[in-house]
């Protein structure tokens, strides 16, 4: 691949989130990506590239845009499904690894399912791709993966694009992989939008079924209708890794790629301008189906019938499953809840007791103080008593003291005894010292009481 100066179509989109893209620069942009597809469509077998997205657009001039990114590319198997739970297993870890989420169409995110996925997972990824070129996001953003299973998708209101663009995102968002179209047709609903002439003719036998009228809420639901074409046969292409197919030797095979052979197409005719595109179903993306055989029509519109009443079955049980799913989610959130509650109440409930505890505590704590309190009061007490008694008793016997003293010395003192010569009776001394105080028997019944 060439080197592309203009970098990538997301760093154009982020530089104009104001001014954003336009319906034909959206046109051009989606058309080349779809003539790139084709040629892996169309390889023998087919190629698919499992990551179609914004991110892999690059910019090569203001009039060419290149696919790139074909890391995550294989070769497709057609209606090849999974026996084994082994492979069912290896498959869903290659989905995993080699696409985007976003981008996945519903047989990639619920592979058990039993749903081929070929060149129609592609188209899916194309749809997603042109909606987030028209509203800078993807389609399934919010919803998740239940969505993508479900296909449950709106149409934004704004911006506002072309009846025949919308009409286009809708035809390749579709649930049912059958229903989608190929690369073929959406390249020539392409070229009709832009009014050029589809450089690719039609190499696919099959017809392509068109679904029922839509209903009033899904006005644009459905988009294609397939006119029958003879057998063809698949031209002689070859993979590369970049430009253009080889050619082969055989003048006589169509190269749909070949700019000098899209005149030569038997099926393909210069196209004259359009008129606008009408509210009508059948318009000039889908030729009218001509039949003259009014059974096969009958026949027709009997299967599309059945086909309408098994996808309005499905979608009732989808829609019973969905509500079984939303009434196991209530109740989970009401049991949880009410788990939540009970733990809330069984918390309170040990926080109250703990404050009991810490206040039972307390008092208990209080209690022992004021009893210690009062037994060092009582204490206190009894020796301020027992020093009261003390002093009263120190004063008493000193007060006696004093009062013996003092009468002691009121008394009028004896004279000298006389000389022996002059004495007529002998002096008596009395040597006896202790009875002449009071004894401490005497001196404790004298002392007051307490």
């Amino acid at each position: 691949m060439e080197y592309c100066p203009g970098g990538g179509v997301i760093d154009l989109m982020n530089r104009r989130l104001q001014q954003r893209l336009t319906e034909p620069e959206i046109l051009k942009i989606f058309s080349d990506v779809t003539e790139a597809l084709a040629y892996m469509h169309y390889c023998n077998p087919p190629v698919l590239h499992r990551d179609l997205k914004v991110e892999n657009i690059l910019i090569l001039n203001q009039d060419h845009y290149k696919l790139c990114d074909f890391g995550s590319a294989t070769l497709s198997k057609g209606h090849y499904i999974p026996n084994t739970l082994q492979d069912v297993q290896k498959l869903e870890d290659d989905i995993q690894r080699h696409t985007t989420l976003q981008y996945r169409a519903p047989e990639m995110i619920d592979v058990y399912q039993k749903k081929p996925i070929n060149e129609k997972a592609d188209i899916w990824a194309m749809g997603v791709l042109l909606y987030k070129l028209c509203y800078y996001t993807t389609p399934f953003e919010e919803e998740g993966q239940l969505a993508i299973l479900n296909a449950k998708y709106t149409m934004p209101t704004a911006p506002i694009f072309s009846e025949g663009l919308v009409r286009l995102i809708m035809s390749m968002l579709q649930e049912d992989q059958n229903r989608r179209p190929n690369v073929y047709q959406v390249m020539k609903s392409v070229c009709h939008l832009r009014g050029i002439e589809c450089p690719i003719r039609d190499i696919y036998s099959e017809p392509y079924m068109s679904p029922p009228p839509p209903q009033p809420k899904s006005y644009y639901e459905n988009l294609f209708e397939k006119v029958p074409q003879p057998q063809q046969e698949l031209p002689n292409i070859t993979p590369m890794r970049r430009g253009r197919p080889t050619k082969t030797n055989n003048n006589d095979i169509f190269d749909p790629f070949d700019p000098a052979h899209v005149n030569k197409s038997p099926t393909l005719q210069t196209q004259e301008p359009t008129p606008p595109i009408t509210h009508t179903f059948q318009n000039s993306f889908s030729s009218p189906l001509t039949t003259s055989n009014n059974e096969d029509k009958k026949q027709k519109e009997q299967q599309m019938k059945q086909e309408q009443e098994k996808k309005q079955e499905e979608e009732r049980k989808k829609k019973q499953q969905e509500e079984e799913r939303k009434r196991e989610e209530d109740r989970k959130r009401q049991e949880e809840k009410k788990r939540q509650e009970e733990k809330k109440r069984q918390e309170e409930k040990k926080r109250q007791e703990e404050k009991k505890r810490q206040e039972e505590k307390k008092r208990q704590e209080e209690k022992r103080q004021e009893e210690e309190k009062k037994e060092k009061q009582s204490e206190d007490d009894k020796e301020e008593s027992s020093v009261k008694i003390n002093r009263n008793v120190s004063s008493s016997i000193e007060a006696r003291f004093t009062a013996l003293k003092n009468a002691t010395k009121q008394k009028k003192p004896m004279p000298p005894p006389k000389p022996a010569r002059f004495r007529s009776n002998p002096v008596v001394v009395d040597d006896n010292f202790e009875h002449k105080f009071p004894s401490l028997e005497e001196l404790d019944k004298h002392l007051p009481t307490v």
